[in-house]
């Protein structure tokens, strides 16, 4: 069908969704050892120049998409969009004064965001698609100040069982925690808090996890984990934090149900649904939970070498997998993890694409797609995204240019995806 071009966060959510009309291929390789042969692998797809089909022409830098059923939702400076994947479905939808791109969330079958319109100042909004179905959800911050509307700048949107929570201000003071079921009745603050402002949120299974901190002499919040289940009696304190402690909680990630909490230390606390807390031995950095295990990356002792580890949820101590440098934008499709990573010291420089099942077999690099200098660097955002059971992103290959490629984790099954540009 069509794609929204030319950023990559655009192409990520079009997969998901009304973007691609795939060509299919059929590509042969060669069995092992067995150069005279030829061996019928698999049916897969590639995207010509012919599939690509602009759609719209952005003014603005940031965008990111959000799908609801079957359209696409997109903004682009103060304009509020839609598309479902064709030239005539692409249309404009909304126009604002502003529209905070990164606060689109899909929720109950419309896209909210935080927008200004000069008469109520940024505030939270709704879009069903429609011109008479887009409107003004709540008014948080009312009143004005210099002949300007108050704005409670509504950010950090996060879907958590039926609510859908995000912070907002209706004071100069602090940045309060709310809930939404997506009705304006049904628009509340949860958690009033004397200063700064929760973060972190993150729903597991369900349910709000967050992290509040104090600042200063205000302590009529205690500073901890919390939970919530939308109500104001439901969010509640999980861990307080000690008032001397010389750490901050960095990172919340869940696998199986309980919560891992990463510390300024690099500790990793778990905390299962009974709020009994345990910790794994050693330091890390990175901490990403998959369908299998959770992939970490750190060190044993305070002073060890930093390198790959697996933990599959029980006991205290994980398994050591790679000494690879530095992996980053690490993702996880069905059963495997795919990341980026250097092997040889270098980091980002001589980066390229690297998987892992969680075994020391398992763990290797996919391809050197450019060996000269690297399939990513500085100059790239190599976001990983599922299509069709295989990982999709953005690599250079020193012959292409940055373009679209496709992997199943192994060397046969890694190709050019798409050549938006061709040429360069």
């Amino acid at each position: 069908m069509a794609v929204l071009r030319y950023t990559f966060q655009t192409l990520s959510q079009c997969f998901r969704s009304v973007c691609f009309r795939p060509i299919p291929r059929r590509r042969s390789m060669p069995p092992a050892g067995r150069v005279s042969e030829v061996q019928l692998l698999e049916d897969r797809t590639l995207l010509s120049g012919d599939t690509l089909v602009e759609l719209h022409q952005f003014t603005a830098n940031s965008v990111q998409p959000v799908v609801v059923g079957e359209t696409m939702f997109f903004a682009d400076g103060g304009q509020l969009w839609k598309s479902d994947g064709t030239p005539n479905g692409t249309t404009l939808v909304h126009e604002f004064s502003s529209i905070d791109p990164f606060t689109l969330t899909a929720f109950d079958g419309a896209v909210y965001f935080s927008a200004n319109d000069l008469e109520f100042g940024q505030e939270l909004w709704r879009s069903d698609g429609t011109a008479e179905g887009t409107s003004l959800l709540k008014d948080i911050y009312t009143g004005s100040q210099f002949s300007l509307p108050n704005s409670s700048r509504p950010s950090d949107f996060v879907v958590s069982g039926s609510s859908r929570y995000f912070l907002a201000a209706n004071d100069a003071q602090s940045r309060d925690l709310w809930a939404s079921d997506g009705t304006t009745e049904g628009t509340h603050r949860i958690l009033d808090v004397p200063t700064n402002a929760p973060s972190l949120l993150t729903d597991v299974n369900g349910t709000l996890f967050f992290n509040y901190q104090f600042f200063g002499s205000q302590m009529s919040i205690p500073a901890g984990l919390y939970r919530s289940d939308g109500t104001v009696e439901g969010t509640t304190l999980v861990t307080q934090f000690g008032l001397g402690a010389f750490s901050w909680p960095r990172d919340i990630q869940t696998f199986e149900g309980d919560v891992y909490l990463r510390d300024s230390n690099g500790t990793v606390s778990i905390i299962d649904n009974l709020g009994l807390n345990r910790q794994l031995r050693g330091y890390y950095s990175d901490v990403t939970p998959g369908a299998i295990g959770v992939l970490l990356y750190g060190t044993e002792t305070f002073l060890g070498t930093n390198q790959l580890w697996f933990y599959d949820g029980d006991g205290d101590t994980p398994v050591p997998l790679s000494e690879v440098n530095l992996p980053s934008r690490t993702t996880t499709i069905n059963d495997r993890f795919f990341f980026v990573a250097a092997a040889d010291g270098t980091g980002i420089v001589n980066a390229e694409l690297w998987t892992s099942d969680g075994t020391v077999d398992g763990t290797h690099l996919v391809e050197d797609l450019n060996p000269d200098r690297g399939t990513f660097d500085s100059a790239a955002n190599p976001w990983f995204f599922p299509f069709d059971g295989d990982v999709v992103f953005l690599a250079d290959d020193g012959t292409n240019g940055y373009e679209l490629w496709r992997s199943d984790g192994t060397p046969e099954g890694t190709d050019l995806f798409v050549d938006v540009n061709p040429g360069t």
